[in-house]
């Protein structure tokens, strides 16, 4: 299956998690506009520079679970909507 059939998939079905292992993919970033706008991911410096905010800050948000990260070949991502939701103050509380 190629990351096209896969992210028509995704966009069918928003709740589905998929798992992308080392090696499956040559380069993330190839594949990085083929996602809508609010399934992109955000590195840990572009959401600290979105906020205003130091990458310590963004990895102890992380340990709260205020933000929650995907991984993709080991490094953590952010959802653009997660992190638009709480730039807007719509943030619910996940503990």
């Amino acid at each position: 299956m190629n990351l096209e059939n896969v992210v028509e998939i995704a966009k069918k079905n928003p709740s589905l998690t998929f798992t992308i292992k080392d090696g499956e993919v040559t380069s993330i970033s190839e594949y990085k506009d083929l996602l809508p706008e609010e399934e992109k991911l955000l590195s840990i410096i572009e959401v600290a520079k979105l906020f205003g905010i130091t990458r310590a800050t963004v990895l102890r948000w992380t340990i709260r679970r205020y933000l929650i990260p995907v991984l993709v070949q080991g490094r953590k991502k952010h959802k653009l909507t997660e992190v638009r939701k709480i730039l807007n103050g719509d943030y619910n509380d996940r503990n």
